[in-house]
């Protein structure tokens, strides 16, 4: 009996340091592609406007086809569908890589090049687009109640870490060798791949439940703040991304070059503290769903709070710091929380849904962030504290029908 029981923790931690490496590299993956295509763009002779126009169109395909991800993984299961994104990105990636350098050689027209890589990003967004609905999925159908949030931590952690991964290795190879380092991080998506192929065990839950009708029906009212809270918390995150150069230059007299150094060095340090919080702390941690996303919210607020009145780079670093805090909580707590109110049989068709709320954020954030910024110093810390209050009175308005 004991040594099964040792046997079966053996293989249970198998499963989860290989998703965890399969979605690490699956970001850092396109962290790579996110780093290195602008300023590519301009080499390879494309205005801003087609490269703006590349990302965005992309960007709309992930977010149209992840809800159809969604039901095909209740369907095919989530280790199919983890597979076909991952290899799909490697593939996308050396294809990348080919037609820059085609374009590069000078063997490839502007047009033709960049129709080719509008083909291949549109194809790759597509395709991997199913990975965060079947690795949720993965998730719930091998946690209980009471580690499900750390469960999703888990996975935010993989995105995070792969984030800082993808983005270091484009800036500090990318910049001299663009194509093998797209070349590089196709390898180290399909290694991730092959770890899944071989280590990660199909739960083989989801085809019962698509067969019972009664159980997979998706109730749309109970996942609603859950969807308006991501999408809460993703806006904040990319208005943040997108003012934090700007405003170190506009407010406190920077130089472009030194905003650039000075934002990146703020946003790792976020990027880290939530992959901390996520891989180290929620664990420790006996709250309730609610109460995550309740407390980091507020969190959130009072790091907003902190931005509006620093006065230099050590209190920005600070006050970001503590926003990567809130988010390292809030973004597993919401999404655990979710997870227990949706229910069987409908875990990857909601996280589907759910992306589209994430692109949404995505894609609003950045203009947002740009007109409150060109407004007032101000303006982004006080937009920051409005959307933490909001996620927070949403959940609050909610606590006592769901969280139990």
């Amino acid at each position: 009996m004991q040594a099964s029981l040792l046997e079966t923790q053996a293989s249970s931690r198998t499963a989860r340091v290989s998703l965890f490496t399969g979605l690490t590299l699956k970001a850092a993956g396109l962290a790579v592609v996110l780093v290195l295509l602008p300023p590519l763009g301009r080499q390879m002779g494309f205005t801003d406007l087609q490269t703006g126009a590349l990302m965005s169109i992309s960007a709309l395909a992930a977010m149209l086809a992840a809800p159809v991800w969604g039901v095909l993984t209740e369907k095919l299961g989530r280790k199919p569908v983890l597979l076909i994104g991952l290899f799909a990105l490697s593939a996308c990636l050396l294809l990348m890589a080919g037609v820059l350098q085609l374009r590069l050689a000078g063997s490839l027209a502007v047009p033709v090049a960049l129709a080719l890589l509008f083909a291949v990003r549109v194809s790759q967004t597509s395709l991997v687009a199913g990975t965060i609905p079947a690795a949720q999925a993965y998730i719930a159908d091998t946690t209980d109640r009471t580690k499900r949030i750390q469960g999703m931590g888990l996975l935010g952690a993989a995105f995070g870490l792969g984030a800082v991964i993808g983005s270091s290795l484009a800036w500090k190879v990318g910049g001299n060798w663009p194509a093998a380092t797209l070349c590089l991080a196709a390898v180290a998506v399909l290694l991730g791949g092959m770890a899944v192929l071989f280590l990660l065990p199909e739960t083989g839950k989801s085809a019962p439940v698509v067969r019972d009708q009664k159980r997979a029906r998706l109730n749309l009212k109970l996942v609603a703040p859950n969807f308006l809270v991501t999408f809460l918390g993703v806006s904040l995150f990319s208005i943040l991304q997108q003012t934090t150069a700007l405003r170190f230059q506009d407010y406190y007299n920077y130089g472009p070059g030194q905003s650039i150094t000075a934002a990146g060095g703020v946003l790792t340090v976020t990027s880290l503290t939530m992959v901390f919080v996520q891989m180290l702390v929620l664990e420790r941690l006996k709250w309730s769903p609610g109460q995550f996303v309740i407390r980091a919210a507020l969190l959130g607020g009072v790091a907003m709070l902190c931005l509006g009145l620093a006065q230099g780079f050590a209190t920005i670093l600070i006050s970001m710091a503590l926003m990567g805090i809130s988010l390292g909580l809030l973004f597993p707590g919401n999404l655990g929380a979710m997870s227990l109110v949706s229910g069987s049989g409908v875990q990857a068709r909601v996280a589907g849904m759910n992306a589209i709320f994430q692109g949404l954020g995505m894609a609003i954030g950045p203009i947002t962030g740009a007109v409150l910024n060109s407004a007032s110093s101000l303006a982004v810390p006080a937009a920051g504290v409005g959307l933490c209050l909001s996620a927070a009175i949403i959940f609050w308005l909610r606590r006592n029908a769901h969280d139990h």
